[in-house]
């Protein structure tokens, strides 16, 4: 169908259109932008509106901002921000309508100057002018021919409008409109960047970024105050970006006028030629238009998928950040919680508890300073000191203590800092698999490069932060339990302090000095003061830095995680990681082959070790025999080292000196270690009572706690009710004297001979158990001496029926009678008590120094200084700790884990007593090397006397066949030099060379 139309409706009508067109696109993307924006600000409002309520705590706006991520989380997920495409059907459709709709051919008068040219003609524009002239006539004439009173001027030029408007409309439309959907998708991704970084800066202002690098007062500026400030700054930013919008439309109105007027002048310049020479059908038909339309249409599309990907990857990252940002709120939170649970509980707990305990001790002084004066009673006296110690029992021990014990097990700080780590590891468990990560956030270019890259930021956390935050948090918590552990025994012996002096108080009152029983009394009620104070400032001590150390903790954590919301700084850290993980390999093989070569010559270097050891001990030995090592004058090293140990004992407090008396234990309250030992004397006494015939030794070196544990045993673990006690508190060769003294133990003074006891208890319905102490001195090395010993032997065997025996033996003197007699053959147990360990022995230690009520610091040497183990630790409180350990670890291997030897180094070891705390030395160092220059008569008397324990002078004259006098000079000069010391018994090796006496006569093969 052929219909006219000039070129002015035409034009207009297609301009009109197209206009028409561009303002709808951009009309409902900015709706689409506009809603999506005012969504986000709407979940934003109506949720904070909603949610925050008057005097809201701290930790209810930290529970409603994790709420409020999690709600804009949801909303991001479901939202759809797609901007509406140009090739979408809502556009796509009208304009294909439009054109549809136009006539399929328009014939149309030519133009008057078609064939004008402007300007000189070139000879070739002159022939091809010409020729289209006369091309033009031979139509013209032909078409009038044809068609009589045609006007071929007027109506013979045909266009196909639909072609022309594919070709001069739908395609620069197309083109306009996905230019403008860049610019609308620019607009868009300006504001979720711009949301994304509001977001930032509210958590960055919440978490007080700037502050990271001051962890001492980063955590003291957090309030509700603040956070509402930040939150209006937030909101209010929020609006600003309708500026984006506004901006673009401004713009977009700009390109539109410009695009119309050039459409305008395109189209009309066009539609007058079309369908000339100038324009031929050719250039502009359908197929060729739509080719050139749909040819467009796929290059828009790829570029649409670039940035369809990054505006995809654009909110997988904005949601990343949030998650970051949800883990970071959850640290300072936690933290903060942490914070503030730690001071109530300490508050709440422990506070009023420790009040009422100073309550206690000063109710305790004003009765003392009351009632005990010059002129009272002395049974008064004892009355008043007897019945404070059983108020401070029942009051402080039955009561306080245990509810000042439960307070400080209920700070619970280390499973609040396991609680923080559980609950993070939860979090990046929770983490997305995969997150999408931007290279470049570039909006301004439409030849836009969707750079953007994969990884899992769960792995990442899971490899980095998680390994480095379990091993800080292990570290604070051992610190802290260590701390709370060492108090809590600390506090546990509070009552003991005052209740041990005012028992040794009572014992000490006389007539003749009745104030110094007071004086004894008050002095354990201060000291008893002074240490409760000084646990209570331990405790807060201990949680207060236990406190900054979570702080600091969670403060590199919270750092740690903001650097990952900067793309180059998690990309570092994930090659980062690769490299370990290659260098962890590395090290693996390396490891293995290591291991292989161990596993092949280990006995190989062991030998090679131990034979080292020999070499270097033999030449040690060789150098001392031969005099080619220096041996200091025994007067200069331990003659004076023995004296000053005198000193420091006679100058001790009173209490600390009866606390430290080494002489077997009576009570329980000192008591500690042996629990193997324990079991086994309970195992023979169930054994005995089940029907069995049991006799059992215990045997061990003197001063390893044969007795105490005896006295502890048979008081608590096992009780008989005909128990008898034997103690052989000297030597005794003859039969007779044995006889005397088994008739006292059991109560049987007409018996006379040793078988008339055997038909005693043989024939008595009676059963027994008996207890002889101290077997190793019912004999002398004699060719005679023996008969004590044999008799009681023969006595055991005879009466097991009747009587569970139980015999204590010194180590040394049961060895030699193990070998001439083979007595262990004649007992059902032989217990030989072990040496103490390192941690028996400190807390033996330990025990009777926290009754005393003073402090404990350990000094440092100059050799300590240098030890770069030493200088690692950072804390007072953790060197004092190291510096413990070291000096025990010491203690046990010069004592060789004697209790009694022990006692005596500690006191030895006492540098002074200053401000309430003992100073001990941080090492003890003896030589003894100047024992191998002993004469033989010195080393056998030496042998005997560590054989038998005591020795008189009466008994070494006899052992060694010698006059009185000769003996006398022996022991003497022994005695001289400090070797030896003298007792009521007779002379006992020193305890401080107990030991390496023992080595020195093994080494010389007198002792077995």
């Amino acid at each position: 169908m052929e219909k006219s139309m000039s070129a002015d409706s035409f034009v207009q009508s297609v301009l009109s259109f197209s206009k028409s067109v561009i303002n709808d696109f951009i009309k409902k993307n900015i709706h689409q932008i506009s809603g999506y924006l005012k969504d986000f600000k709407s979940e934003t409002t109506i949720f904070w509106d909603k949610k925050k309520t008057p005097d809201a705590s701290l930790t209810q706006y930290w529970n409603e901002l994790e709420n409020y991520y999690n709600v804009i989380t949801e909303w991001i997920e479901k939202s759809d921000s797609r901007i509406i495409l140009p090739q979408d059907e809502v556009f796509e459709q009208p304009v294909k309508t439009y054109i549809a709709g136009k006539e399929d051919v328009l014939n149309l008068p030519f133009p008057e100057n078609l064939f004008d040219v402007d300007g000189k003609k070139s000879l070739f524009t002159g022939l091809s002018l010409l020729l289209h002239k006369q091309r033009f006539k031979r139509k013209k004439r032909k078409a009038e021919k044809k068609n009589p009173g045609f006007d071929y001027l007027k109506s013979g030029r045909y266009i196909n409008s639909r072609a022309f408007l594919c070709r001069f409309l739908e395609y620069p439309l197309i083109e306009f409109l996905n230019k403008e959907y860049f610019h609308l998708s620019a607009c868009q991704a300006k504001i979720i960047f711009g949301i994304n970084r509001s977001m930032e800066k509210f958590k960055e202002s919440l978490l007080r970024k700037k502050y990271f690098n001051d962890s001492e007062n980063y955590w003291n500026y957090f309030s509700t105050e603040n956070f509402e400030s930040v939150l209006k700054i937030y909101v209010k930013d929020l609006s600003s970006f309708k500026n984006i919008i506004d901006n673009y439309e401004k713009e977009a109105g700009q390109r539109i006028d410009s695009f119309m007027e050039s459409l305008s002048i395109e189209i009309s310049k066009n539609f007058e030629i079309a369908g000339t020479y100038l324009l031929p059908e050719k250039e502009y038909n359908l197929s060729g238009a739509e080719k050139n339309v749909n040819e467009l249409k796929k290059n828009i599309a790829k570029d649409q998928a670039i940035w369809n990907t990054y505006m995809n990857a654009a909110k997988e990252e904005w949601l990343k950040d949030i998650e970051l940002s949800k883990m970071q709120f959850l640290s300072a939170w936690v933290c903060l919680d942490i914070t503030s649970i730690v001071h109530d509980r300490i508050q709440e707990k422990i506070e009023p508890v420790y009040q009422s305990i100073l309550g206690i001790l000063k109710d305790t002084k004003n009765t003392l300073d009351e009632n005990i004066t010059e002129d009272a009673e002395l049974e008064a006296i004892k009355q008043i000191l007897r019945e404070s110690n059983r108020n401070i029992i029942k009051n402080i021990r039955q009561q306080k203590l245990p509810e000042l014990m439960d307070g400080i097990s209920k700070l619970n700080i280390s499973q609040l800092h396991q609680g923080f780590y559980n609950r993070f590891c939860e979090r990046v468990e929770e983490l997305s698999d995969i997150h999408i990560l931007l290279i470049e956030k570039d909006t301004d270019h439409q030849a836009l490069k969707a750079d953007a890259v994969e990884l899992s930021l769960k792995e990442i956390l899971s490899e980095e932060m998680i390994p480095a935050l379990n091993d800080d948090i292990q570290k604070i918590n051992q610190q802290i339990n260590n701390e709370i552990t060492i108090i809590s025994q600390d506090i546990m012996a509070l009552d003991q302090i005052i209740g041990f002096s005012l028992e040794e108080a009572a014992g000490e009152v006389s007539d003749e000095d009745i104030l110094k029983s007071k004086e004894i009394a008050i002095d354990a009620v201060r000291r008893t003061h002074e240490r409760l104070e000084e646990f209570y400032t331990r405790v807060k001590a201990a949680a207060d830095h236990s406190t900054k150390e979570i702080q600091h903790i969670i403060l590199r954590l919270i750092a740690s995680l903001n650097a990952l919301e900067d793309s180059e700084e998690i990309l570092k850290l994930k090659l980062r990681l690769a490299r370990a993980k290659i260098k962890e390999q590395i090290r693996s093989t390396s490891r293995n082959a290591i291991l292989a070569v161990k596993k092949i010559l280990p006995s190989v270097l062991s030998q090679i070790y131990n034979l080292s050891l020999k070499i270097k001990d033999l030449f040690t030995k060789i150098r001392h025999i031969s005099g080619i090592a220096p041996v200091e004058d025994l007067s200069d090293q331990f003659i004076d080292y023995a004296l000053s140990l005198k000193q420091k004992y006679e100058a001790l407090p009173f209490i600390y000196g009866r606390l430290f008396r080494i002489e077997p234990l009576e009570s329980e309250q000192f008591f500690s270690g042996c629990v193997h030992a324990i079991a086994v004397m309970e195992n023979e006494y169930n054994l005995y009572k089940n029907g069995r015939t049991i006799a059992m030794a215990i045997v061990g070196e003197k001063g390893s706690g044969k007795t105490t544990l005896i006295n502890n045993v048979f008081r608590k673990n096992i009780v008989h009710p005909n128990y008898i006690m034997v103690n052989v508190d000297r030597n005794i060769d003859k039969e007779d004297e044995l006889c005397a003294l088994l008739t006292t133990a059991f109560n049987v003074p007409d018996i006379k001979t040793i078988e008339d006891m055997e038909n005693y208890i043989v024939s008595g319905s009676s059963q027994y158990l008996c207890v002889l102490e101290n077997m190793h001195r019912l004999f002398l090395r004699t060719i005679q001496g023996f008969a004590a010993l044999e008799r009681l032997l023969l006595l055991i065997n005879v009466t097991r029926d009747k009587i569970m025996w139980i015999v204590t033996s010194g180590l040394y003197g049961w060895e030699y009678l193990d070998r001439v007699f083979n007595v262990s053959k004649m007992f059902h147990k032989v217990l030989l008590l072990d040496e103490m360990t390192v941690e028996e022995l400190e807390n033996v230690i330990i025990k009777r120094h926290q009754v005393s009520g003073f402090g404990l610091k350990f000094s440092v040497n100059d050799k300590i200084t240098k030890q770069k183990q030493y200088r690692n630790i950072s804390s007072d409180e953790e060197r004092q700790l190291y510096l413990r350990k070291r000096f025990f670890k010491n203690l046990n291997e010069i004592s060789s884990g004697n209790i009694s030897i022990s006692l005596l180094y500690w006191l030895g070891a006492i540098q002074e007593l200053k401000e309430g705390y003992m100073i001990i030395s941080p090492e003890i160092t003896m030589e003894y090397s100047f024992l191998r220059n002993l004469t033989y008569d010195d080393l056998f008397t030496l042998c005997a006397i560590i054989q038998h324990e005591f020795l008189s002078m009466e008994n070494h004259a006899e052992i060694f066949n010698n006059e009185p006098n000769e003996s006398k000079i022996i022991l003497n000069r022994l005695y001289q030099n400090g070797f030896i010391e003298l007792k009521r018994e007779g002379y006992f090796i020193h305890p401080l060379i107990y030991r390496a006496v023992a080595q020195i006569l093994k080494s010389r093969n007198l002792l077995y």
